[in-house]
């Protein structure tokens, strides 16, 4: 850019100096904005002020085209909007008198943007989870779209640039190629570009799911590989200081993971049906291994992957318990192995290291004061996060002796074969077995796979094990009705006489909370379709999404 403004004509050479300036002072504005505007969060979060209820009702909607960009409801889509509308004014306002500035001005907002992006995807800097109570995955849907602006910021930034190269040099673009290896700028910023475009390709959600390990490895090596690179393209002050904060928080945040929340262990494998394995860890006396009912761990086993390599498991436990239980469902690659290890010796034990516990959890202890129905609603292995929510909802309940707390829990599984509910009957069994009131909990178990001319059927032996068979509990054919679950446990609640009595007679509900998990997207929608119609009655709704 100073090149250009050194053969440019005086008039011409002094409003391109001023816009140049300009933009290197227009863009130091950008993250203190975003400082600011983080700061309000905070102080909106720690005064609880939850707005007005039209805002949270249109803020739990989801509308079918959502789901195709990756968001969970309109509050995502309103945050992503805002930061993307910020992005575009920063990448263009006063910008567009001359491709070079705007690629400088592109190439500056996509250098600021990584220390965001770095920070987004930390999951043990306290910032987020401390002072907003935001945990890493809660937010992992900015990280994402932090990333593609970093990435078409930098793709207009090279563009840009290559455009005005090959219209003044006489080569054009025949000597493109060359340009690239013989300049040590061009080549660290080709480079490092086409590091974040497979970052962004590898991280795809079909990618992700199918070769866990492969993206997994290809994100730690390119994210460190593209930050040098990085370095050396932009050297000087303008862009060093962003490659550097971005390498120290990416830096501090695996030294955490490497010194915090890292437990040696030795668990216990067991094969269930449907190529699910339970893992199984004795934490008595586990000094400082703790967590809350909804939160994962991550997992690594000595003798399979990679030394780097660990996968997030939700746990299946409830909190202060001596044992902490994992449903892994095996697919391929770790799994897989972890599998063949379970099948070659029916009593394995294995070394493992847990990292954690991480992720946002239910804060049960403030149901205690208000809410009276809870429906959890789970989809296959999406069980673990409501039965250890379910398990610890029954021991605070032996707590407080009945007398407060959740009144109702509807409890809704979902699975393709009956066989599987063998995962969690002796879980069942026990919470039955604390809980004297029968009317405290409600199973509902759909089998969408069972044969659909019979309505209901009582669970055997051969399906469950003894110990849920006892419960005389029915699989019921077909996908649930999440959306009629809840609304039936509302009215429910409001005509049964479990809710709180007021001075009048009259049954009061405080609150219906709703958590859906593992469910198709088309069965999240309509229950959250029917938590925001809940809100518009006369009933105080809150839900959960896991």
């Amino acid at each position: 850019m100073k090149a250009v403004i050194a053969t440019a004509s005086e008039s011409e050479r002094d409003h391109l100096l001023h816009l140049f300036h300009f933009s290197k002072s227009f863009t130091a504005t950008y993250n203190p904005l975003l400082l600011l505007i983080l700061l309000l969060a905070i102080i909106w979060k720690r005064l609880g002020v939850r707005g007005p209820r039209w805002w949270r009702v249109w803020g739990m909607r989801q509308s079918a085209w959502v789901g195709v960009v990756g968001l969970g409801d309109n509050a995502a889509v309103g945050v992503v909007m805002g930061y993307l509308v910020l992005n575009v004014f920063y990448s263009f306002y006063r910008a567009t008198s001359h491709i070079l500035l705007l690629g400088t001005r592109l190439g500056l907002i996509s250098l600021i943007n990584l220390p965001l992006l770095y920070l987004l995807a930390a999951k043990n800097l306290p910032l987020l989870p401390h002072y907003v109570g935001w945990s890493y995955e809660r937010i992992n849907y900015l990280h994402r779209w932090c990333g593609r602006g970093v990435v078409l910021t930098a793709l207009g930034h090279f563009v840009a640039f290559q455009v005005w190269e090959c219209r003044t040099k006489e080569e054009g673009w025949k000597f493109f190629f060359m340009r690239v290896f013989m300049s040590r700028r061009i080549f660290t910023g080709v480079f490092g570009l086409g590091s974040y475009i497979l970052i962004g390709l590898t991280s795809l959600r079909h990618v992700r799911n199918r070769m866990y390990e492969f993206f997994l490895s290809t994100h730690l090596l390119l994210l460190l590989l593209s930050l040098a690179l990085l370095s050396f393209h932009e050297p000087t002050r303008t862009g060093l200081p962003y490659t550097l904060l971005s390498a120290i928080i990416f830096i501090s945040d695996r030294a955490a993971r490497l010194l915090r929340h890292r437990h040696v262990r030795q668990g216990h494998l067991r094969v269930l049906p449907g190529r699910m394995i339970v893992l199984e860890v004795d934490v008595s006396g586990r000094r400082g291994m703790w967590w809350n009912a909804g939160q994962h761990v991550f997992l690594s086993v000595k003798g399979i992957g990679a030394f780097h390599e660990s996968h997030p498991f939700t746990i299946a436990s409830a909190p202060y318990s001596d044992s902490l239980k994992l449903f892994i469902r095996a697919n391929a690659g770790f799994t897989h192995a972890l599998l063949a290890l379970a099948h070659a010796d029916s009593n394995a034990n294995v070394d493992i290291v847990l990292d954690g516990a991480y992720g946002h959890a239910p804060c049960l202890q403030k149901w205690e004061d208000g809410v009276r129905v809870v429906v959890l609603v789970a989809g296959g292995s999406g069980v673990a996060y409501t039965i250890a929510i379910l398990e610890d909802l029954a021991n605070r309940r032996c707590e407080l002796e009945g007398q407060e707390g959740v009144q109702k829990v509807a409890f809704v599984w979902a699975v393709k074969d009956r066989a599987h509910v063998s995962w969690i009957a002796d879980a069942l069994a026990a919470i039955r077995g604390k809980v004297r009131r029968e009317e405290w909990l409600e199973v509902r178990i759909h089998c969408t796979s069972h044969d659909p001319s019979s309505e209901a059927t009582p669970l055997l032996d051969t399906d469950s094990g003894p110990a849920l068979t006892e419960l005389q509990l029915q699989v019921i054919s077909g996908r649930p009705d999440v959306a009629a679950y809840i609304s039936s446990a509302a009215s429910d609640h409001k005509e049964g006489g479990t809710g709180e009595r007021s001075g009048h007679g009259e049954t009061k509900l405080n609150d219906l909370i709703a958590i859906v998990s593992g469910m198709p997207d088309d069965i999240s929608h309509s229950s959250l379709h029917a938590r925001c119609m809940l809100k518009n009655t006369n009933t105080n709704t809150d839900s959960t999404h896991a």
